[in-house]
């Protein structure tokens, strides 16, 4: 049996900070030659102790320090070590070197087909029912674990659009999507204690490896019944010279994507909802927080969305329009970061793990004036001089919060119109403020990652909505 309460929320999230940090404390010595590169400097650690485990510290405690000071000592790249091993830090400048090389690109084909068909009627329709049974209709202020409130809302969304509308109401199957991310990260955090050439066998017969088995299990239990009753649907057809029937979601693209080659349809939905759901869950947060934060754009936003929906429904176009929307969203995420041979020579050795380190830039006082102020209208401003560089979801050199060039976020599109959509509901609908008149909670901070306190709570309480959605 699974968890269903209030506790699930806190035990996934605080697991995942919880499993990421020790994935730090288990770093064992049989990866420092991994550190053996002196093409890179190493920051993070003095000359003269150079040792892999205080550059780990000095990253887990403060990576935006440990990063400034690579930037400032570093002429080019330099490395740092993470909670994952060591990275290869490149300067923003090598970004327009890199945005379009293939080998580091990612699949965008299922992107492109998630945000092809007309889904925001069907976001609003399961927006609206699932905030029914997740908040309520009560005009009386009440407590909220916003976290988890937002996390249950967004895995319905994701699902909708994933598997359809029957699992996106059964309440076994949301369970399994949330708790399968818990216990892969158990798993994976208990097979770094072993060597990676004993992990295998390990992985065997450790209790977290066996927990996750029997996870993956229950979950194939309920989505491969469906696959195989598709299979033999497709394959009648085509021996009856017909057409055969699509349920335009993401297990018949998968199969169209694949084109007969082997794929594992219930692992490839498992890796899909585990990016989409979390990522989107955890902006749509900080967004909300925002909101709490700053009511005084509350009235603005509210009028844009009843401006909007009443003269143009849910048409596709509409998120377009929810321009102070899309800025305000744009400007959380510039707040809340989620981070081969180049032109001078820099050479990247194969297989070598690099980032480039997105704070420094989405705080560029050159770039951003007052860059540590929250403008919820900043970039509404902006889409006066460039309507396109403005959006949320474009991707440019001076704002990386979805990436950039070709390994720019390929669901950006998606939860944009996810985070939009539930937006527009939970304005109109809801009124939000910080329990006890408080202030916004500091986020949780682990090395890169920024994430909002899975413990806060919020008020809310329902209001009249001017507007029938």
């Amino acid at each position: 049996m699974f968890q269903t309460s209030d506790s699930l929320y806190a035990s996934l999230m605080f697991g995942i900070i919880g499993a990421v940090g020790g994935l730090l404390i288990l770093i064992r010595a049989w990866k420092g030659h991994q550190l053996q590169n002196p093409d890179f400097p190493l920051i993070g650690t003095t000359e003269k102790d150079g040792s892999y485990a205080k550059a780990a510290e000095s990253f887990a405690k403060d990576s935006h320090a440990v990063l400034c000071e690579g930037l400032k000592r570093c002429k080019g790249a330099f490395r740092v070590v993470t909670a994952t091993g060591p990275k290869i830090v490149l300067p923003p400048r090598y970004l327009e070197d890199i945005k379009s090389d293939d080998r580091f690109s990612f699949a965008h084909e299922m992107a492109k087909r998630l945000v092809a068909g007309a889904i925001t009627e069907l976001l609003s329709e399961e927006t609206s029912l699932s905030l029914k049974q997740l908040i309520g209709d009560s005009p009386e202020w009440k407590e909220c674990y916003l976290g988890k409130t937002v996390l249950d809302l967004t895995t319905r969304l994701s699902t909708r659009v994933f598997l359809g509308e029957k699992l996106s109401r059964d309440q076994n199957w949301l369970n399994l999507s949330l708790a399968y991310t818990m216990t892969a990260m158990n798993a994976a955090q208990t097979l770094l204690k072993w060597p990676s050439i004993l992990q295998r066998l390990a992985n065997r017969f450790l209790p977290e490896c066996i927990q996750q088995r029997a996870m993956l299990q229950s979950i194939r239990d309920v989505l491969e019944p469906e696959i195989n009753k598709r299979k033999k649907t497709k394959m009648a057809a085509l021996r009856a010279g017909e057409k055969a029937p699509s349920s335009k979601d993401t297990l018949d693209w998968m199969d169209e994507i694949a084109r007969g080659r082997p794929f594992d349809l219930v692992f490839g939905q498992l890796q899909l909802g585990f990016v989409a759901i979390h990522t989107t869950s955890m902006l749509l947060t900080d967004v909300l927080l925002d909101i709490c934060a700053h009511p005084e754009y509350i009235p603005r936003l509210r009028e844009e969305v009843f401006q909007v929906l009443r003269e143009d429904g849910w048409k596709k176009t509409s998120m377009y329009k929810l321009k102070r929307v899309d800025s305000f969203i744009k400007e959380t995420l510039r707040l809340s970061p989620q981070s081969m041979i180049l032109p001078d020579g820099t050479k990247i050795p194969k297989g070598t793990s690099f980032m480039v380190p997105t704070r420094t830039v989405m705080l560029d006082p050159q770039v951003y004036p007052d860059p540590d102020r929250f403008d919820g209208e900043r970039f509404f401003r902006q889409r006066f001089e460039n309507e396109t560089r403005a959006q949320l979801v474009t991707a440019s050199i001076d704002y990386l919060g979805f990436g950039y060039g070709k390994h720019a976020c390929p669901g950006r599109f998606l939860a944009a119109n996810e985070i939009k959509v539930a937006l527009c509901h939970l304005l109109l609908k809801y009124d939000f403020k910080f329990v006890d008149g408080g202030s916004r909670p500091e986020p949780l901070v682990w090395e890169t990652a920024y994430l909002a306190n899975p413990a806060v709570k919020v008020m809310v309480r329902r209001r009249q909505e001017e507007l029938c959605l």
